[in-house]
């Protein structure tokens, strides 16, 4: 994808395969701006329904929850407890 330029990536076709792409990485702004590449020019059904499965990651993506940060340090033992058998 580096390589190519920019005008290429943004091409409807190739647009949505970078969507997909950039989904998969949880690489939110980036799909959401080839997703509405995509959604700009006419495409082929099965690229359709790739795009529809790039969108339903973004939007997984951005509905699941961050991992909470403890506010407090968790305090580690000393040193290590042998486990009873």
């Amino acid at each position: 994808m580096q390589n190519l330029p920019p005008d290429q990536l943004h091409d409807q076709h190739a647009a949505v395969y970078v969507a997909l792409l950039l989904a998969e990485a949880n690489q939110l702004g980036g799909a959401q701006e080839y997703i509405a590449a995509a959604e700009n020019g006419k495409i082929y059904p099965e690229e359709e329904k790739l795009l529809d499965e790039a969108k339903t990651r973004l939007a997984a993506t951005s509905a699941a929850p961050s991992p909470a940060i403890a506010s407090t340090p968790v305090e580690l033992s000393p040193t290590p407890t042998a486990s009873q058998r």
